[in-house]
């Protein structure tokens, strides 16, 4: 977790080797740890950041991460985390030029959610679902 949170910082900063490096060390600690929990999050944060250190040419990349952390996230139920990758999944879809790709990502977890309507990621997730039309 807290390797997560170091790898954020150093992103915020411009920092990308070293964001992704320490984001590369937090996962392989996920089976060490009891930070299994957040590796969905994780595998998020480095397609974000594959993302924003090479932009859409770490598409395949970013895609693996984004796949993987939408994996581990419905295996453990955990909805804020799916909601997260394919808010970051769909943001690239439409980057792309596939906005159908995108809203078929966001929509279904948006219309199950049955609460938290107000939040930051909900609210994220209706944005990037507006601009994919």
């Amino acid at each position: 977790f807290y390797l997560g949170l170091a790898a954020e910082a150093h992103a915020c900063v411009g920092e990308m080797d070293r964001s992704i490096e320490l984001i590369d060390e937090a996962i392989a600690s996920c089976g060490d740890t009891r930070g299994f929990f957040y590796e969905s999050e994780l595998y998020r944060l480095k397609g974000d950041f594959k993302l924003m250190h090479n932009g859409l040419r770490a598409n395949s990349s970013a895609e693996y991460c984004f796949e993987r952390s939408l994996q581990i996230a419905r295996s453990q139920g955990a909805r804020l985390f799916e909601l997260r990758t394919a808010v970051s999944f769909g943001d690239m879809r439409i980057r792309q030029g596939r906005n159908a790709n995108a809203a078929e990502l966001i929509t279904p977890l948006l219309e199950d959610m049955r609460e938290g309507m107000e939040s930051y990621d909900v609210k994220r997730a209706r944005t990037v679902l507006t601009a994919a039309g």
